[in-house]
């Protein structure tokens, strides 16, 4: 046992209670011990006595004051820092849980897990940046992983490295003592460059990137000396050890991130680390989401529904969501009470290129179960991250609030020769882990079958299921499941690869058309492959919605792709999600809905379907029958943040404040990277009445987004440009036209609001008339209420009121609230918004009358914070509409 050295232990004593050494490193000597004031565990890093010796003390100690003001929530916090006797220390919080060093030593990370942890680095290194702070020594020693299954990553050891290096600019890398650690530190580091800057670090969490996807160090050599030879001779890491499955945006993305030169690399860490997950993390349905998003303030109701519908029917089988966060709350309704089922991802067991399989059986399975009656299936976005998992039974079917999990193993074999004889043999598990003290395996069975065989033997696993969950089939359990005839080999394989394509996040035309030509090929060896239609004419959506939308002859091939496959039956609620699509597009909204109830009824626990009958009903204002929806959704895909954010949003609407709150929190845990899931917990807490929390919300995603994106966004939508601080409202004006997605417009729109609320009004009507000016140009176009609603605005702020109130009873008007529930309430507001600021005090009144007997986010306590109505306050009428609103359940 490691002694600790006497002058620490009496130096120390006041404050601290050391307990034991954890562990010595290159710099220093890790002990564990207890500090007496706050009756906390901590870590005390002592630096090494020759190191110490060479170290200007006072340097050290004002460097970690510095860094000891870094908070983010991705950075393990300098809490204390001294001199015991002639050495230097440092102390921070003990965390319980693995560095990346120690579950690097396990094996290569899985991707998804890999590029988890890198964009946790990356948020954390991109935030010290931004206050001046280079790390010089990210390496897996200095990452600590903890959390839930160990996903959420911690950077220690902020500014460490500068804070041991000499006044003078002397190496300490002579005589085995290194500044920064060779086999991670970027060419201008190791040639001893003295001004770093953010790329630096950016080169080595590249390095550590490659290592958690390799299992090796991407610079290895018998010496320090020798590493750094090596790095100038061989300035890239050999990229062929990446594994083949790795998808090629990771493969460029590093080695862009590993260029010799800065100059050469991505601008920031985020944007590297952006790039590695751009076509993996990313699912359709996130990018639908995100261009939704920044068209919305100028939808009308069909195309705003299509952005609603398209945000879940865009998550196909395969979408990857957010691992769900400490303290979300149980995402499952009461009222549910049929058994629920988490499917987890099949083991592949033979060659990294099958993979392909065990994914696409994992989804097929899935399938099956969901046709059972009284049972209920957890979707695939839930379940999809604890591929390659070893996290305990029990703590998974916590996460997932499920009752049992069916996993397993798939291995297709391959003969001497080297072509496939056809043979797959599949191992399924069906464990309970709820209502038991300890996993209980229910039914196991080993299976070795052809792969033409594979359809009815994942259709036969289902059956085997049911019965071990002793649930009832009525008539023959063949159709019951959906057992299809015997497949063409072939046929089955290009629709797997075809699926995974799609599964690993397909969002380019090039993805888009690969799938596509897949699934061609799967129908045309076997025109009666239902499953492979339906997946055919999702393909040839997708590539619509990505496209120009004027190709007709494309989306007549949704049309008939999908009615083939209906015609032949078997993926019936597949095919009912892209016939909806089909008529949204086509502008048929009540023909989306019909379509969606029909894909219900055949399979009632589809989240996206749920999903999709919630914003439909919401549409047409039904609120409290869409909030069962919603509920039923979060229920059935806990992890996915845009069933959160559906809830949230609805909870919202109908005023239930602090169940919206909850519901908020919970996509701010789940989509901690999402500007909106920050905005909607700011509105939540507008409708409070608590600005100062609505405040704190928002400056609290500047530590998680790109602030000039978090602030852009909080301006541009729903209006809330009055909800960022002084010091925000300044950044703000400073951004361009392009941070608003380019929409000129509603930049000039929200500077002419800004300059106002700070008391420019020459600079507010000057911007405002050139809004007036380009919306104006638009309206004689287009007949769009959302554009009227932009040229009141422009009109109000200019100061021609008349013009203003007509252009806002104009969007009205085009878009009432009997046609659109959601936006043409928004239309109201700025009705009222507009008739306020034109001095209408009655007929303002009249309208917010109106918007506080409909659901709607707007609430009474809203009115008291919002300044559009600064001059309705003080007013009798006013007030007492307040407090009647207040008075009201």
């Amino acid at each position: 046992m490691a002694v600790i050295p006497e002058h620490l232990e009496a130096a120390l004593k006041d404050r601290y209670r050391i307990e034991r050494e954890l562990g010595r490193g290159g710099m220093a000597t890790v002990h564990l011990a207890r500090d007496l004031k706050h009756d906390r565990p901590v870590a005390i890093k002592v630096l090494r006595p020759e190191l110490s010796a060479r170290v200007v003390h006072q340097r050290f100690l004002r460097e970690i004051r510095l860094t000891a003001n870094l908070q983010h929530p991705h950075i393990l916090p300098l809490i204390d820092s001294g001199e015991a006797g002639p050495q230097l220390y440092y102390v921070m919080p003990y965390i319980q849980g693995a560095s990346l060093r120690q579950r690097i030593a396990r094996g290569p990370l899985p991707l998804a897990e890999a590029l988890s942890v890198a964009g946790d680095v990356a948020e954390a290194l991109d935030y010290a940046h931004a206050q001046g702070v280079v790390h010089r020594d990210i390496k897996p020693e200095n990452i600590l992983l903890g959390g839930p299954g160990e996903r959420h990553a911690l950077v220690a050891d902020f500014g460490i490295a500068k804070a041991v290096s000499s006044d003078s600019g002397e190496s300490l890398t002579e005589g085995g003592l290194s500044l920064g650690t060779p086999a991670y530190m970027s060419p201008e580091q190791c040639n001893a460059e003295p001004d770093l800057d953010g790329r630096s670090d950016q080169y080595s969490l590249a390095c550590v990137v490659y290592e958690t996807l390799t299992g090796k160090p991407a610079f290895s050599g018998p010496t320090p000396q020798g590493i750094i030879l090596r790095r100038i001779r061989e300035p890239m890491p050999p990229l062929d050890e990446l594994h083949r499955s790795v998808p090629s945006s990771v493969r460029l993305a590093l080695e862009k991130a590993l260029a010799e030169e800065p100059a050469n690399r991505f601008a920031t860490t985020g944007e590297f680390v952006g790039a590695l997950s751009s076509n993996i993390r990313e699912s359709p349905g996130a990018r639908l989401r995100r261009i939704g998003r920044r068209v919305r303030p100028r939808l009308g109701v069909l195309a705003l529904a299509g952005v609603f519908l398209l945000a879940g029917i865009m998550i196909w089988r395969g979408s990857r969501a957010a691992p769900a966060g400490p303290g979300a709350p149980d995402p499952a309704p009461a009222a549910i009470q049929a058994p629920l089922v988490a499917v987890l991802p099949l083991e592949n067991a033979g060659s990294p290129q099958d993979q392909y399989l065990a994914d696409g059986m994992t989804d097929e399975i899935r399938a099956r179960l969901t046709a059972l009656p009284g049972l209920r299936v957890i979707a695939s976005g839930s379940t999809a991250r604890y591929k390659g998992s070893d996290r305990d039974p029990k703590q998974i079917g916590r996460e997932l609030g499920a009752h049992y999990l069916l996993g397993g193993k798939v291995e297709w074999e391959t003969a001497a020769s080297g072509h496939r004889p056809g043979r797959v043999r599949v191992s399924p598990e069906l464990v309970q882990v709820a209502n038991v003290s300890a996993p209980t395996t229910l039914w196991q069975e080993t299976f070795d079958t052809l792969i033409a065989d594979l359809p009815a033997l994942e259709a036969s696993i289902a059956t085997r299921v049911a019965h071990a969950l002793s649930l009832e089939i009525r008539g023959n359990p063949a159709q019951t499941v959906g057992i299809p005839t015997r497949r063409n080999p072939m046929a089955y394989e290009e629709y797997l690869k075809g699926q995974q394509i799609l599964r690993q996040g397909a969002s380019g035309p090039a993805d888009l058309e690969r799938a596509t030509r897949n699934f061609e090929r799967a129908v045309s060896l076997d025109s009666t492959f239902a499953g492979a239609w339906a997946q055919l004419g999702w393909t040839k959506a997708q590539l619509w919605q990505n496209g120009p939308q004027t190709d007709t002859t494309l989306l007549d091939g949704v049309k008939a792709a999908a009615e083939r496959a209906l015609e032949l039956g078997g993926a019936e609620a597949e095919v009912r999600q892209v016939l909806a699509f089909y008529q949204l597009m086509r502008g048929n909204r009540g023909a989306a809905m019909q379509e969606t109830e029909l894909g219900l009824r055949a399979d009632p626990s589809n989240a996206r379907l749920v999903g999709y009958m919630a914003s439909f009903l919401e549409l047409d204002g039904r609120w409290a029958e869409a909030l069962e929806f919603r509920k039923k959704a979060v229920a059935l895909d806990p992890a996915a943040a845009g069933h959160a954010a559906g809830l949230a949003t609805n909870l919202l609407w109908l005023r239930r404040l602090d169940e919206a709150r909850a519901a908020a929190d919970r996509y701010l845990i789940l989509g901690p990277t999402n500007p909106e899931a920050y905005q909607l917990r700011a509105m939540v807490a507008l409708a409070q009445g608590d600005l100062s929390a609505a405040r704190r919300v928002t400056h609290s995603g500047e530590g998680r987004i790109d602030r000039d994106e978090l602030l852009a966004f909080t301006a541009y939508y729903w209006d809330l440009f009055w909800v960022l601080d002084d010091a925000q409202q300044g950044r703000l004006l400073q951004l361009p036209p392009s941070s608003f997605y380019s929409d000129t417009l509603w930049w000039q729109i929200v500077r002419a609001q800004v300059y106002r609320l700070r008391g420019d009004s020459s600079k507010s009507r000057l911007y405002a008339e050139a809004a007036r000016k380009a919306g104006s140009a638009i309206t004689r176009q287009s007949r769009e209420a959302s554009e009227f609603s932009r040229l009141a605005l422009a009109n109000a702020y200019a100061g021609k009121s008349d013009e203003a109130v007509q252009a806002a009873e104009t969007s009205v008007a085009l878009l009432p609230l009997a046609k659109d529930a959601l936006i043409g309430a928004q239309m109201v507001y700025r009705l009222a918004c507009v008739q306020a600021l034109a001095g209408r005090r009655d007929d303002a009144l009249a309208t917010l009358q109106t918007l506080l007997s409909i659901p709607y986010y707007v609430s009474p306590a809203w009115l008291t914070l919002d300044p559009s109505f600064t001059s309705l306050r003080g007013d009798q009428r006013f007030e007492a509409l307040v407090r009647a609103g207040e008075s009201r359940p």
